[in-house]
């Protein structure tokens, strides 16, 4: 069964210039702004472990960036929002050689991140390889007082769960950001 739908191509072409202006004035803005706020939860909720942040003293917290593609006033193209963290990946995704966590001496595929958001269970942390030179750890203890050792029991990570968090909240506030949006386009 064939439906016909009768459109006003006036009343079109006001509605898609609404559309239009509803984009370049404050849309794509607004949606970045969700983004941003997605991106400093996570820079919050990430745990700050004292005395363990790089050279620099930055933390893996430090590092949740957001990186925003398309969606220019104007434009056809759509926005897409990209938040990653630039001590573990690129903005694609891949996993930075320097972020993989090793054991023995061997990259694993998981980094420190991945410990944060879903924990680890109790394991031991051996000494490197030392090839017959005698290398010990090397950390300071829950007193202050510095420990040398040849292999640390770890009683594991309770996980933290920032990054599912985070895409919760974002699904939230991007919903009740559309239906904003889609109230405003209607009216019209």
């Amino acid at each position: 069964m064939l439906s016909s739908v009768v459109v006003s191509a006036p009343r079109l072409a006001k509605k898609i210039d609404f559309i239009r202006q509803c984009i370049d004035q404050g849309w794509r803005d607004e949606a970045i702004g969700v983004g941003e706020q997605i991106r400093d939860y996570l820079r919050m909720n990430t745990p700050r472990s004292e005395g363990a942040g790089s050279q620099k003293g930055e933390h893996i917290a430090d590092g949740w960036e957001l990186h925003t593609i398309g969606g220019n006033p104007g434009s056809a193209r759509g926005l897409l929002m990209v938040i990653y963290n630039r001590f573990v990946t690129n903005v694609a995704g891949k996993i930075l050689a320097r972020a993989r966590l090793k054991v023995q001496s061997e990259a694993q595929d998981y980094t420190l991140m991945h410990i944060l958001e879903y924990g680890s269970r109790p394991h031991p942390i051996p000494r490197e390889r030392d090839m017959g030179k005698g290398i010990v750890l090397r950390f300071t203890g829950q007193n202050g007082a510095v420990v040398f050792t040849r292999q640390v029991d770890h009683p594991g990570t309770q996980p933290v769960g920032m990054i599912r968090a985070a895409r919760a909240f974002g699904a939230e506030w991007y919903a009740q950001f559309q239906q904003k949006w889609a109230e405003i386009i209607s009216r019209r």
